[in-house]
């Protein structure tokens, strides 16, 4: 997903046209800050005000001037699963303000492009006319199985024990290739691994980027105790959960990953 928007970006600033790409989650998210990034990159001379009002107004001064010498903006805005409902509106508003009508003929010299994570909370925001009407939703589309694996040796250096190691490589991916770097990265961490790819070190690099994504919905691992508890009766204590999601191995570690799968479909993340 990022190494997309990046060369996106990359492709598009290539061909002339003025980009701004954002992180969002990297600093203040609400309406002001894009506001200023935008002010900042798109006229670099330009002092930004402190009221947002005026930032509105300057912001227009740029927009018209854009439809002026024809060149369309482009807002790529990565992890935008981290923007709160208030500040998408935020952002709607600013591109109206890119909204120039000349021969009868509209004209947006705005385009916002958000690339996310499909969790639910957010996606949600969407399901409302407003803002949603004004958004077009793609999914990117998933590897193929031979490509994950051909990915995972020719980009990652990795080798595979059997066939076994494999399925479940390919069943851990899911198809998006930025899971392969991140479960590459999890092996790595491990300082026995070697380079081949088992089943046991994969249920390590799995427990550890199941952490990870506790930690990104503000969650840890009692939470996870407490939701294994009442949701699958079942009894783990949080020594053994903190063990397993470092990627020790412990005998619980196989019930510990399929409640945390269970655990996030739950929440949507």
């Amino acid at each position: 997903k990022s190494a997309i928007a990046e060369e996106l970006a990359r492709e598009l600033k290539q061909d002339g046209i003025p980009v701004v790409d954002i992180m969002a989650g990297v600093g203040d998210n609400r309406t002001g800050f894009y506001l200023k990034m935008l002010l900042k990159e798109l006229d670099p001379d330009t002092k930004v005000p402190g009221a947002i009002e005026l930032k509105f107004k300057e912001i227009r001064k740029i927009f018209l001037s854009s439809f002026v010498h024809r060149r369309r903006v482009v807002l790529i805005v990565d992890e935008a699963q981290n923007i709160n409902l208030s500040t998408i509106r935020g952002l709607k508003n600013i591109r109206e303000q890119s909204r120039i009508v000349h021969d009868g003929k509209v004209h947006y010299m705005l385009s916002i492009i958000f690339f996310c994570k499909n969790y639910r909370n957010f996606l949600d925001n969407f399901v409302s006319k407003d803002p949603g009407d004004r958004f077009l939703m793609e999914e990117m589309e998933r590897l193929e199985d031979t490509e994950v694996i051909d990915i995972a040796k020719s980009i990652f250096g990795l080798r595979f024990e059997n066939n076994a190691a494999k399925k479940d490589f390919v069943e851990t991916v899911s198809g998006y290739p930025s899971t392969i770097e991140k479960i590459y990265f999890s092996l790595m961490t491990s300082s026995s691994f070697d380079g081949v790819v088992t089943t046991k070190a994969l249920t390590s690099a799995r427990l550890i980027q199941a952490k990870q994504s506790l930690r990104q919905a503000g969650l840890n691992e009692r939470d996870l105790v407490d939701y294994m508890r009442k949701s699958k009766e079942q009894t783990v204590s949080v020594n053994e959960v903190q063990k397993a999601l470092s990627g020790k191995d412990t005998k619980n570690s196989e019930i510990i990953l399929d409640a945390v799968k269970e655990f996030e479909r739950t929440l949507g993340i």
